[in-house]
């Protein structure tokens, strides 16, 4: 029933909802990615100071933190109504 709209209607699944989780959308994640490979392979070594003001920049941990917690969220309530 996906119809490329960014989500679906729960309308369609019984006993589902649609929550976000404040994670955005796949086009900032993948920019934050891009930016996170980038500031990796820009830094020769390690131990370059600038790699973590440059990885961090990138916002990709806050991302991957974000998609962590709502995945979390999401297994323990499957778990619980199992």
């Amino acid at each position: 029933k996906a119809v490329g709209k960014g989500y679906e209607e729960s309308s369609y699944y019984r006993g589902t909802e649609v929550k976000f989780m404040n994670i955005e959308n796949i086009h900032r994640v993948r920019e934050s990615f891009q930016h996170a490979r980038k500031a990796v392979l820009s830094c020769h070594k390690e131990s370059d100071p600038r790699l973590m003001a440059k990885f961090e920049q990138s916002g990709w941990l806050k991302h991957i933190r974000t998609i962590l917690k709502a995945t979390y969220e999401m297994t323990a309530r499957v778990h619980k109504q199992g």
